[in-house]
């Protein structure tokens, strides 16, 4: 899968983020994508797993909102990667 792919949509976009809240709640909402998100491929120690380790594929990208993008600064978040939308596009 391409790394710098460009949404080039016609119409408007929303944000495809739903974190889980305190109470175990997804947190969808209808704000205007300022770009996508993707998780890269990484692998991780895991002592339980087969082999010791868990090895994640890339994901799909997701279009994601201002809100939801300053979460990616918090702890945890470092697979994470922003691409903002190309000017123009929304």
């Amino acid at each position: 899968m391409e790394a710098n792919r460009q949404f080039t949509p016609t119409h408007h976009l929303t944000c495809a983020i739903q974190w889980i809240d305190d109470n175990g709640k997804p947190t969808p909402d209808n704000r205007e994508a300022i770009g996508t998100v993707y998780r890269e491929a990484y692998i991780t120690q895991y002592p339980s797993a087969v082999n010791g380790v868990i090895q994640f594929e890339r994901s799909e990208d997701f279009l994601i909102c201002a809100e939801h993008a300053k979460q990616l600064k918090n702890p945890g978040m470092e697979h994470w990667h922003f691409q903002p939308l190309k000017a123009g596009v929304r």
